[in-house]
């Protein structure tokens, strides 16, 4: 099942090391089709997808 045109990939990325979410956030949103976000504790992460309930798994953030 690929992308519905216009459609984006919502990405978390939880990482500890922060010039390496940095770029590594840098280099995934090159995609026009990926939004990213990152955070480096993981706590913080889960806490931010509960307030999310329009995701449908909760595995990504806008």
């Amino acid at each position: 099942m690929g992308l519905m045109v216009g459609e984006r990939i919502k990405i978390l990325l939880v990482l500890e090391g922060g010039q390496c979410a940095h770029w590594l956030a840098k280099a995934l949103a090159r995609n026009e089709n990926f939004v990213v976000d990152w955070s480096a504790d993981a706590l913080l992460a889960d806490r931010r997808l509960l307030l999310l309930p329009q995701l449908s798994c909760g595995k990504a953030i806008e």
